[in-house]
């Protein structure tokens, strides 16, 4: 077997410039997330910690969910949840129905920083706007293709998007191949989602 970051080996692979390509794409996520970083002494981790709170408020996460979240050991979360709540970030409350958990809020102070730094990717979404709206469709099978099948070997834990999901079904119409049962609605490609508030995972 020989390495992808080998330039012989690309040259005669697609398969291993694809996986570069996107290695170089992950840079550009790192850097983003890096220069929030030096704004609110923030870890990358804790960023993306306090952006999942803001925008998936139902979840009631706890530490053991943020680990399968972002794919890191629960250790890693934990110490990454206390130090958000010695910052005042982040508090923590009993769940309602069941006294033992405790789910993650954020503060007013954790609104604010999450919603300052949650668009640190906007400048990335600036470089795909100028392709064309074709480009785009097929861009985003493949990638929701490629994120099924690394979840599918575990390389990845957790998704909410479509193909993953026990509404998602096929249609007879060739405009709209896909199928939502929960919204009663063919999906084209466009409309297929990544992280979907009504996703159910098969069972």
């Amino acid at each position: 077997m020989k390495s992808v970051f080998d330039p012989d080996y690309q040259n005669q692979s697609i398969d291993a410039r694809i996986v570069v390509a996107m290695e170089r794409l992950s840079e550009a996520f790192r850097t983003r997330l890096w220069d929030e970083n030096k704004k609110h002494n923030l870890s990358p981790l804790q960023i993306q910690i306090i952006i999942f709170l803001l925008y998936h408020p139902e979840q009631g996460a706890g530490v053991k969910q943020l680990a399968g979240e972002f794919n890191v050991a629960k250790p890693t979360a934990s110490d990454a949840v206390k130090t958000l709540i010695r910052k005042g970030y982040l508090t923590e409350e009993p769940v309602a129905t069941d006294g033992r958990r405790k789910m993650l809020k954020l503060t007013p102070k954790g609104e604010k920083t999450a919603h300052q730094v949650s668009f640190f990717a906007n400048r990335i979404q600036d470089e795909i706007s100028p392709l064309e709206s074709g480009q785009k469709k097929i861009l985003l099978e493949s990638l929701l293709g490629i994120i099924y099948n690394l979840q599918q070997s575990g390389i990845i834990s957790t998704d909410r998007m479509c193909y993953r999901c026990r509404f998602f079904g096929r249609s007879d119409d060739p405009d709209k191949p896909h199928y939502c049962h929960l919204l009663e609605t063919p999906l084209a490609v466009a409309d297929l989602r990544i992280d979907c508030p009504e996703f159910e995972p098969v069972p």
